[in-house]
């Protein structure tokens, strides 16, 4: 089950007006269910905006998704990945979060406070069920640019879009996860100088294994099901994503 979740334990981050209940949660498939409850301001004005996210809870507006190594046997916990919810975030916004730019603004500036965020114990506690996290930026300078200040621990992986690898990629020693739309076309980077780079694919019967690409480096996602997680096994894909434990 997909949704919104967000955890009373750390609502002392938000300096947010209380009082306010965030939108209904809608189920969406691919992540597991909320933690608990939490509240939201009301909706900004546009000079209010930036100053609107810098303040909110940011544990309010995340989605999380569960990340397993195949074994012998079956499955073992293996990350956690964070991303904003994007609808969550359009509909807290009100009126403004229907203008595509404003909502992708507002998606980057959200995404670039989660680093300093997870530095608090607490809050990683909460967030992060077993394993490494894995936090997806969206393609954008504010959230790049926070993240390489950031001093992250080396147990997280930083997972942009495909088309934010030239120079930050390059640039960045610590985990990468590359989030490829199009398995077809990998961008021309130095895989064998960077070892903790990955590559995020999306499970489709069509999918088809870029034979340059090691599979050892390989992230898949939306693996549910038998067909996709036999698909794994068979490429010798070890790292998946998937609402439950794979057999």
């Amino acid at each position: 089950m997909r949704e919104e979740f967000a955890a009373r334990s750390v609502l002392r981050l938000a300096a947010g007006t209380p009082g306010w209940r965030p939108p209904a949660r809608r189920a969406e498939p691919g992540l597991d269910g909320p933690i608990g409850g939490a509240f939201l301001p009301p909706p900004p004005s546009l000079p209010e905006l930036d100053r609107w996210i810098g303040e909110v809870c940011p544990t309010v507006l995340l989605l999380r998704r569960r990340g397993w190594r195949l074994t012998e046997r079956g499955s073992v916990p293996a990350f956690t990945r964070l991303e904003v919810a994007r609808q969550a975030l359009r509909r807290a916004l009100g009126p403004l979060g229907e203008d595509a730019d404003l909502l992708d603004h507002a998606e980057a500036l959200l995404a670039a406070r989660l680093p300093a965020a997870l530095r608090d114990a607490a809050v990683a506690a909460v967030l992060v069920r077993a394993g490494r996290l894995h936090l997806r930026l969206p393609l954008g300078r504010a959230a790049t640019a926070v993240a390489k200040a950031a001093g992250l621990s080396p147990a997280l992986v930083l997972s942009l879009p495909a088309e934010a690898a030239a120079g930050f990629v390059e640039a960045d020693a610590r985990g990468i996860e590359l989030d490829l739309t199009e398995p077809a076309r990998l961008p021309p980077i130095g895989f064998a100088a960077l070892p903790r780079l990955l590559v995020r694919l999306r499970w489709s019967p069509a999918l088809a294994l870029p034979p340059e690409l090691d599979p050892a480096r390989v992230v898949l996602a939306a693996a549910d099901g038998a067909e996709a997680i036999a698909w794994a096994r068979r490429h010798q894909i070890t790292l998946v994503e998937a609402d439950t434990p794979p057999a």
